[in-house]
């Protein structure tokens, strides 16, 4: 029953999570080449992996998290890898401190920073990676939580 309740407390968090942006768009101006997006909800991101068909990459960080900067400067820019998951997955960074940053790390129990979350189409978790990571790593992840998706 508690599992039942849980599952349902995420799903309504999912449908009310919001940001300061009105809809989901890439950053213009990024130097990344993950084409994050911003949200207004957690669950347009998965609604627009839906109809990507693509899996949901959450970066969630801290403006004060070290290893976070250093993934944002030298893993998160790199251009093979943004490829790659720009074709796979729908990505959005979610500072764990602003918006509903505080409300989603609540839901999805994260230890520390930078927390990299791969999720299906309805949110659940296919793979959890706390701390940093660097390129290979990145590349690991991703293929596990694609296979974890296929079946």
């Amino acid at each position: 029953m508690k599992y039942y309740s849980l599952v349902l407390m995420g799903l309504l968090l999912l449908a009310s999570c919001k940001s300061s942006k009105n809809s989901t768009s890439t950053v213009d101006d990024s130097p990344y080449t993950f084409n994050f997006a911003q949200y207004e909800k957690l669950s347009t991101v998965t609604d627009q992996a839906v109809a990507e068909g693509k899996l949901v990459f959450l970066d969630i960080y801290t403006d004060w998290c070290m290893p976070c900067k250093e993934m944002d400067k030298d893993v998160f820019t790199d251009r093979r890898l943004g490829e790659f998951f720009n074709e796979n997955f729908v990505s959005a960074k979610v500072n764990a401190e602003k918006g509903s940053g505080p409300l989603i790390a609540d839901l999805y129990r994260v230890p520390g920073y930078p927390t990299l979350l791969f999720l299906d189409q309805s949110g659940k978790v296919l793979v959890q990676k706390s701390g940093l990571a660097y390129q290979r790593e990145m590349y690991e992840l991703a293929e596990e939580a694609l296979a974890i998706a296929k079946g």
